[in-house]
């Protein structure tokens, strides 16, 4: 753009990887004061993945998912996002573009959806440790009223 600085653009780029033939996953983790957590996954058709198709997932990747939820092995790369943006509380939403994590946005006004029903026995235990990483977070960052 004519006359707008440098300093001023942001360029932006989106990845994305399918994680398995015609499907494709959306990760999520929140931060809440100094707590990185890993949220459930949303699963598409198609390459932007905003909220979902129910039915789509496999057993494998309701497995997968609780994997990531207990194990939260993407909090290295996320928590630094975070820690760059000098953001506290909000919610970063990423993919895996070869095994890579690459950052979409960070809300830091994001939406809570706690369910507890779903007909995956994986996905209910990986809504049960977001659950529990979610109040645990909120605990720890309560103040006792004066």
């Amino acid at each position: 753009m004519p006359g707008v600085p440098l300093t001023s653009l942001l360029i932006v780029e989106y990845a994305a990887e399918p994680v398995a033939p015609g499907l494709f996953r959306k990760l999520s983790m929140f931060k809440i004061g100094p707590s990185v957590f890993a949220t459930t996954c949303v699963h598409d058709t198609q390459w932007l993945v905003k909220y979902g198709k129910n039915g789509i997932a496999t057993p494998e990747l309701y497995a997968d998912e609780l994997r990531i939820t207990r194990d939260n092995p993407f909090r290295p790369a996320v928590e630094a996002a975070f820690d760059l943006a000098r953001i506290e509380y909000g919610r970063a939403d990423f993919g895996l573009i070869g095994g890579r994590v690459q950052l979409y946005e960070i809300n830091t006004n994001p939406t809570i959806n706690l369910p507890t029903e779903h007909p995956s026995p994986y996905r209910i235990e990986s809504q049960k440790i977001l659950r529990d990483n979610l109040f645990a977070a909120l605990r720890a960052i309560d103040t006792p009223d004066p």
